[in-house]
């Protein structure tokens, strides 16, 4: 699906048509970039759990942009993966994340 994007874009838009909402998975690492927000018809965007594990440092501000990015230019809304302490989850809903996933 990657390497023929328009023929992913078709696909994709079928599972849309079945009812399905699409989650794009791991963002802001390996296939998981920009491009894909504008040209795939995702619902949401999952934050990789490596920008979660330190939200209280330099990573804050990552999640921030993304969200800001997800929120504002593209109208999605965002889940962050690998949530497990109360920290984590204070610090996503104070920057405006809409779901967290994980073990906490």
């Amino acid at each position: 699906m990657m390497t023929q994007i328009s023929h992913g874009v078709v696909k994709l838009r079928s599972l849309k048509n079945l009812g399905l909402r699409l989650v794009l998975d791991d963002f802001g690492t390996g296939y998981a970039s920009l491009t894909y927000l504008k040209r795939f018809p995702i619902d949401l965007i999952k934050i990789d759990r490596s920008f979660i594990a330190e939200i209280h440092a330099e990573d804050a501000r990552l999640v921030e942009g993304i969200l800001s990015l997800s929120h504002g230019l593209v109208g999605l809304k965002v889940i962050a993966e690998g949530v497990e302490m109360p920290a984590q989850a204070i610090s996503l809903k104070r920057l405006g994340c809409d779901y967290v996933q994980g073990f906490y």
